[in-house]
């Protein structure tokens, strides 16, 4: 069994040891990275007016803020 880190982060450097016939190439990121940095730094702000008896409470329509968050993936925008 091989010891050593198997991302680049370092995850699992220390706890574990993974057997030999796994692969241990540095899965490419770079994809999920630019998703990431499109929710977190849009180019755009798009504001929707969410309508309903209970919009006050953060986890009541925690759906569609998700389902909003998830359609703006393939655009620069993201909403507020």
């Amino acid at each position: 069994m091989k010891c050593d880190g198997f991302s680049r982060a370092g995850a699992g450097r220390k706890n574990r040891c993974l057997p030999e016939y796994l692969d241990q190439r540095i899965p490419d990121l770079s994809a999920w990275e630019r998703i990431v940095r499109r929710v977190k730094e849009p180019a755009g702000v798009a504001t929707i007016a969410i309508v309903g008896k209970y919009v006050g409470l953060t986890e009541s329509y925690k759906s569609l803020a998700e389902a909003l968050t998830h359609a703006g993936l393939p655009t620069t925008v993201g909403w507020s």
